[in-house]
């Protein structure tokens, strides 16, 4: 079931929430038990055990759950206007030598 699943959480959390009824807030977090119970509502029944395997066996890393485990996100690729808080990653090996070489 995870490859079914993963597939459909990515049309969810990416592209289509509507299609279930879920609101993604403006960073794109969703809570698990409204998820679970509108899957189930939709004849997608799912828990949160099966939601956890696909975060954790994404080989794309395309899940995010929060630190308390009680919501989900997409990480990338969204087609609707949401915000990953994705900070720049900055090389500070890189940014130390051209400091100390001026």
């Amino acid at each position: 079931m995870p490859k079914p699943l993963s597939r459909f959480l990515s049309l969810l959390l990416r592209h289509k929430p509507d299609i279930i009824g879920i609101e993604l807030d403006r960073n794109g977090w969703v809570d698990l038990d409204e998820l679970i119970q509108k899957l189930k509502a939709h004849g997608r029944s799912t828990d949160i055990d099966q939601i956890r395997e696909v975060v954790k066996t994404n080989n794309k890393q395309r899940f995010k759950l929060d630190e308390e485990n009680r919501r989900i996100r997409a990480n990338q690729g969204h087609s609707i206007d949401v915000d990953v808080e994705l900070s720049e990653k900055v090389n500070t090996e890189y940014f130390n030598l051209i400091k100390n070489s001026t």
